[in-house]
């Protein structure tokens, strides 16, 4: 008899809701749209809160008034009061439990909200409003409930995961830690507490007292390894699932680099259980290693960019990972689910079999393709979309 209970997390890249959507959406008073928030996910909230646990998304974007920006070319924000658009993407039937009674003397830097929502910010939007940009986003996160990692006023900080203890819609439970990292840029990176100047300072936007940013990773670096798999090791003992949102591959690029596929292996092989890779605007394909999923690049799931023709950024998956778990805590993943969708005037929907059908064809054959290059075999389903089993 199969006593195993089931579980299942639901996760997307970037999750872009600055620039034209705030401004044309969010903050347009003139428009006719009726629910302004929900506007950006069209019809796809179904299947993220449908039967997902835990959902895990990049938030591609930060949640500040502030104005004054970090000098770059492009500055991505959207307003705290339309935070809704954010807590919409929780599930519905899972809820949070009380971290074990391990965690009193761990000295976590990340506290567990009440949510099963959780967002990467180790990204290149974190401190595109500067350090006050920074820190008003941490505050309207935790004044809603909802779990982060990959930054930090410290280094120690930013290395630290995100541990959330989820009661499933079905009654099974998962202890599950959630680190972030990028490899890019390292001029955000922060410092450990005690290392003294930190970075050159930029007039107006940094002191060389500061240490905030987010944890930067490199590759090639076996230095940057070997301290991640430590930090890795630190927490296996005290949770179930481990994984890692990595802002770690190339834009324009089908397939990663071979240095990311071996720093994503080598994660594995120290105990992480999923890759979530989402630096790529566009799809990259999915592998399988030793049983456990390395998502190379999701895609971006929301945004208002102009479409690539070659890449077609405008075109992905919204991706649900299912596994199954003994009482004994004993995970094995079963399957993923590819549901496609589509952006198109700032608003993404699922892309149906039977419509804009060059689209759909398009896009299934080429995560067919990318997904084929690791091993890894698709195959499509009645209805639609894709899907992998384990």
């Amino acid at each position: 008899m199969d006593i195993s209970g089931k579980f299942s997390i639901t996760l997307v890249g970037g999750i872009m809701l600055g620039q034209l959507i705030n401004q044309l959406v969010f903050e347009n008073n003139h428009s006719n749209i009726v629910n302004k928030h929900k506007y950006p996910y069209g019809n796809t909230l179904d299947v993220l809160n449908k039967d997902a646990d835990f959902f895990i998304g990049n938030l591609e974007t930060t949640i500040t008034t502030e104005s004054k920006t970090w000098p770059k070319s492009l500055n991505v924000r959207f307003f705290p009061r339309h935070i809704q658009a954010l807590t919409l993407l929780t599930p519905q039937f899972s809820n949070i439990l009380p971290l074990t009674p391990s965690f009193v003397s761990t000295n976590l830097s990340h506290v567990s909200n009440s949510s099963p929502l959780f967002v990467s910010l180790a990204n290149d939007r974190i401190l595109d409003y500067g350090y006050a940009g920074y820190r008003e986003t941490i505050k309207t996160l935790n004044d809603n409930q909802i779990n982060y990692a990959g930054v930090g006023d410290f280094k120690e900080q930013a290395m630290d995961p995100c541990i959330v203890n989820i009661n499933a819609h079905d009654g099974t439970t998962l202890q599950i830690a959630c680190f972030s990292a990028a490899d890019h840029p390292q001029e955000w990176s922060s410092c450990y507490k005690n290392s003294g100047k930190c970075h050159i300072p930029i007039p107006n936007i940094r002191s060389p007292k500061e240490h905030a940013g987010l944890y930067f990773i490199s590759p090639v670096s076996s230095q940057n390894l070997l301290e991640f798999q430590n930090q890795v090791q630190k927490y296996r003992k005290y949770v179930d699932l481990i994984v890692v949102s990595l802002r770690f591959s190339q834009n324009s690029s089908w397939k990663p680099r071979y240095t990311l596929v071996n720093f994503a292996r080598r994660l594995i092989d120290a105990g992480v259980d999923v890759i979530h890779g989402h630096s790529s605007l566009h799809i990259q394909g999915i592998e399988i290693y030793k049983g456990k999923p390395i998502f190379y690049g999701c895609g971006d799931f929301v945004n208002d960019y102009l479409v690539n023709p070659e890449f077609r950024n405008d075109l992905g998956f919204i991706y649900t990972l299912h596994l199954s778990v003994t009482p004994a805590k004993h995970i094995k993943f079963t399957k993923i689910d590819l549901h496609p969708k589509k952006i198109d005037l700032l608003q993404v929907n699922l892309l149906e079999k039977k419509e804009e059908e060059s689209d759909y064809e398009w896009l299934i054959d080429k995560m067919k393709s990318l997904c084929n290059d690791f091993g890894t075999k698709c195959v499509e389903n009645h209805e639609g979309g894709l899907v992998i089993n384990i």
